[in-house]
């Protein structure tokens, strides 16, 4: 997406803030901070504990994020710091189409707590030990050539970023 800023193919990009962003004629506004959840069927043995530790999912299968996507790199870092390989059985970018698959009994899924879709009776939305924080901004190519719509969003998020 950073890539698509750059040519000029879309305007904007409202996505995680990861340090593996190359931002290299692209400006950024950080929007707001979130921390990630833990979503898995009510049943599941996991759901029991009020918050759980990234170990403990060793051996799920998981709904994640595509490759090159922010969040899947901090998915795949953070299971290869423990040394685990973990299995991917869906790979979404659309939070209500995760927590859908929770609900099917294919996986379990992390997304940040604010754009984490309401739940079914039969998921569970469990607190992630040590959850990182998320950064979530909104992007832009800066030396690029910006509608004036473009120009009103970014004063817009510019505003709210701070109040």
């Amino acid at each position: 997406m950073l890539d698509a800023l750059r040519r000029d193919e879309i305007d904007l990009r409202m996505a995680l803030f990861g340090p593996e962003w190359d931002t290299t004629e692209i400006g950024y506004q950080l929007v707001r901070s979130d921390t990630l959840v833990l979503l898995t069927q009510s049943g599941d043995p996991l759901a029991a504990d009020p918050i759980v530790a990234l170990e403990a999912t060793a051996n799920r299968r998981f709904i994640t994020a595509h490759r090159g996507t922010s969040f899947r790199g901090w998915f795949d870092r953070s299971f290869a710091e423990l040394g685990i390989d973990p299995r991917i059985a869906v790979e979404t970018n659309e939070a209500a189409a995760a927590v859908a698959y929770v609900d099917a009994g294919i996986g379990i899924a992390f997304l940040p707590n604010s754009i984490c879709p309401p739940v079914t009776p039969s998921v569970k939305q469990i607190a992630l030990e040590g959850a990182p924080t998320i950064e979530v901004a909104l992007a832009w190519h800066e030396t690029g050539y910006r509608r004036p719509a473009v120009e009103m969003a970014l004063a817009f998020a510019r505003d709210r970023a701070t109040r």
